[in-house]
């Protein structure tokens, strides 16, 4: 399968099972930590598009 949007890969790599056989988030070696999310999210905060409160998104 051709990942064609970002959430496809991102589901991709999510499904695919680490080097250990397990889920990544399963995996106590693979599963990032609470630090390393809270620096991924610091990192991404510029790209997210956010929507104000009431407002309502086409599906």
């Amino acid at each position: 399968m051709i990942c064609r949007t970002a959430d496809e890969a991102w589901q991709a790599g999510w499904d695919a099972p680490c080097e250990h056989g397990l889920g990544p988030g399963d995996c106590p070696r693979c599963a990032l930590t609470a630090e390393e999310i809270a620096r991924l999210a610091i990192l991404h905060r510029p790209y997210l598009q956010l929507t104000p409160p009431g407002a309502t998104t086409a599906a």
